[in-house]
């Protein structure tokens, strides 16, 4: 097991603004690990999860449970990445960070614990081909590897709203075929404050990973032969 990032103390640990400097800053710098999972069916995925009844914001909120492996996905906070009891709990053992270089602290990462895969995939940073090394492609293969392992994995950048909820919001699209306002839906049901809309490039990101994902499951049936001329 291994960490696939590299950070920095930021002083008082607050968050930073979400600046044109912060952006250019963090942009081309996402995780290369190759490969895409395929998806599996929507029951399978959906099954299990439990919605907050009094709408609170938790450290962290499963959205997905794998069919066979009954492993969750959660999307979370920094408060959520902190707390190895809490994650153990969850039998969460990969993380994907979505928090900037300078923004988050290296004992989040417990990079000393090699009981903890890590990969970095802040959505400020992505670019190229939305399924390619330098956006979605990493994450995707990341987290359904690790589902299919039987890990949990959780997702998370300083709230669990809007760049965790970016590739959270991904996930959901890529192991379910939904589009991109059903997973979005989907989401928040189970964590309210997801929300990608926040920012106008994370909803292009997500509506071209729609269109990716659509035109690669029409080759694929076209391949399978499921697919009739007209």
């Amino acid at each position: 097991m291994g960490v696939i990032v590299m950070n920095r103390h930021i002083a008082g640990g607050t968050h930073p603004l979400r600046t044109q400097a912060h952006r250019a800053r963090t942009r081309g710098m996402a995780s290369k690990v190759g490969g895409i999972g395929a998806p599996l069916p929507n029951a399978g995925w959906l099954a299990g999860l439990k919605v907050e009844a009094d709408g609170r914001v938790t450290p962290l909120d499963a959205v997905l449970t794998h069919p066979i492996s009954g492993a969750k996905l959660y999307i979370g906070s920094h408060q959520a990445v902190e707390n190895k009891d809490l994650l153990a709990t969850c039998g969460i053992s990969c993380v994907v960070c979505c928090a900037a270089e300078f923004e988050v602290f290296p004992q989040l990462f417990h990079e000393s614990d090699t009981a903890f895969r890590y990969i970095r995939a802040n959505p400020f940073e992505f670019g190229g081909g939305i399924l390619g090394p330098d956006s979605f492609g990493p994450v995707l293969a990341f987290v359904g590897t690790a589902l299919a392992e039987g890990r949990g994995v959780l997702i998370h950048c300083w709230a669990g709203a809007h760049r965790a909820g970016t590739v959270g919001t991904a996930c959901i699209m890529r192991f379910t075929g939904y589009g991109f306002k059903q997973a979005l839906a989907h989401a928040q049901k189970f964590r309210p404050i997801v929300n990608p809309e926040m920012f106008s490039e994370f909803c292009v990101l997500l509506k071209k990973l729609e269109r990716a994902l659509t035109k690669e499951a029409l080759k694929k049936e076209k391949a399978e032969g499921y697919l009739v001329a007209s």
